[in-house]
């Protein structure tokens, strides 16, 4: 009796821990969109806009390519990349395509704001491309591959949103 209780609040346990995402980040009108406000105390606007210029061309490989906007009097940054999106499927990493998104860095005096966008997904080889949110649920809204898509897209946007904030909290180098 004893084992059977033990089994049942392991596997209660472990469902309560093994939520799956539901869905992606959203705004307010609906649409996909990773938006992150961080306070980076005793830091000028224009530090942050320097530190956000320094990630960009760190994370991407061309700067003129990707910046779309970079306006240091307002501390504003727009800049459009991409990522590879993978699917893990039957626990194997699977190419998914291509993940192409607009980056917008807002810098204030101690704090900025990071808005991922305008979010959509090609698929290389068939030159077809289409807002993430077709690739994300499928024609009857219902998740799609039960949730790993979702899942890996969430955890890619979250691990630039990630890579960016800790750049913006490094103190520059000055020798």
């Amino acid at each position: 009796m004893k084992e059977l209780i033990i089994v049942v609040l392991i596997v209660v346990s472990a469902s309560a821990f093994a939520q799956e995402r539901e869905d992606v980040q959203r705004n307010s009108a609906g649409e996909v969109e990773y938006s992150d406000v961080k306070e980076v105390p005793d830091t000028k606007k224009e530090e942050l806009f320097s530190r956000s210029q320094a990630w960009i061309a760190a994370s991407f490989k061309s700067t003129q390519q990707v910046i779309q906007l970079a306006d240091k009097e307002l501390g504003r940054v727009v800049a459009r990349g991409h990522t590879d999106f993978h699917s893990f499927t039957f626990g194997k990493v699977r190419p998914y395509g291509i993940t192409h998104f607009q980056l917008t860095i807002d810098c204030k005096d101690g704090k900025y704001r990071a808005v991922l966008n305008q979010f959509v997904w090609k698929y290389p080889s068939a030159k077809v491309q289409m807002p993430i949110d077709k690739i994300l649920r499928g024609q009857t809204g219902k998740r799609r591959n039960g949730g790993e898509v979702i899942l890996a897209f969430d955890q890619d946007m979250l691990h630039i949103l990630e890579s960016l904030n800790k750049a913006m909290n490094t103190k520059s180098n000055d020798f």
